[in-house]
């Protein structure tokens, strides 16, 4: 319910006599304003489930294509330096179809890693 005083103003402030009321229907408005609140929570919820989702995708990417490979690198050269040559090769994970992506300094520590394995099983052959 609103209060007004038309044509005259001064009959709030003076202390006059109310000469009409109006009442105002709001609730429309209040219902448009609660509907729209609601939607842009909903969008924020869902643009944050989209960001955590796209998130995990490129930490579990991270994960497959550095740390796998270090880690495999990583238990090979603690195999070797207990001069562990049989069990080295069951380790190394199996050539498939579908190469892993792996950063290129990897793969040359990788290639590097493997010569240098095959030098010291030909050097152990003929040191006792």
């Amino acid at each position: 319910l609103i209060w007004a005083c038309l044509p005259r103003e001064s009959c709030l402030s003076g202390g006059g006599a109310i000469v009409s009321a109006i009442l105002v229907d709001v609730s429309l408005e209040v219902k448009n304003n609660s509907e729209m609140a609601l939607y842009t929570i909903l969008m924020v919820i869902l643009l944050l489930l989209t960001f955590v989702y796209i998130l995990n995708m490129k930490i579990n990417m991270f994960s497959g294509n550095l740390l796998t490979p270090l880690r495999s690198l990583v238990d090979d050269m603690q195999a070797m330096s207990c001069l562990e040559l049989v069990h080295i090769d069951e380790d190394m994970p199996a050539d498939s179809s579908k190469p892993i992506q792996v950063a290129e300094e990897l793969q040359h520590l990788q290639v590097a890693f493997k010569s240098m394995r095959s030098a010291i099983r030909s050097w152990s052959k003929y040191v006792p």
